[in-house]
């Protein structure tokens, strides 16, 4: 069995005694957070996106330990009616930095979008009311396939 540590379970730690605490607990892996709902005190999402060299860096500060980078997060709700753009370039710049350092894995939240014209997010849980249903029509066959891309 492989166990691993979220390194934001540790946030108030730099990144090398996060990875130095997984090392000596004899963890196998860790999975870093780039943004959204997170800080993201562990990795520099622009400087991870923009430079091979601090990719490098960073994937050898987890190597350098025993230690393989299981996943990077982008936790947020990049459906949201307000900040969603934003939240889902975070999560794009993620699957881009994943892909650049070899690993599989990006963590996230599904997404939360608004109703018909809502500032906030809106979880209709039940078809009923009626109304209900034109509001899960919006959010699912308007909404999240906007965020597509090509």
């Amino acid at each position: 069995m492989k166990i691993g540590l979220i390194t934001d379970s540790v946030s108030h730690l730099p990144f090398e005694q996060a990875l130095d605490l997984a090392q000596q607990l004899g963890l196998s892996s860790v999975e870093v957070a780039t943004g959204n709902w997170s800080e993201a005190p562990h990795a520099d999402l622009d400087a991870l996106v923009s430079s091979e060299e601090a990719r490098a860096e960073f994937i050898g500060k987890i190597s350098s330990r025993g230690l393989a980078l299981s996943a990077l997060t982008a936790n947020g709700n990049q459906l949201h009616p307000t900040s969603g753009k934003e939240q889902d370039q975070v999560v794009h710049d993620t699957i881009e930095v994943a892909s650049g350092l070899g690993v599989p894995i990006v963590v996230l939240m599904s997404g939360l979008p608004g109703a018909h014209g809502d500032s906030s997010p809106n979880w209709v849980t039940t078809s009923w009311p009626p109304e209900n249903l034109d509001i899960l029509d919006y959010q699912w066959n308007l909404v999240a396939p906007s965020l597509r891309r090509h």
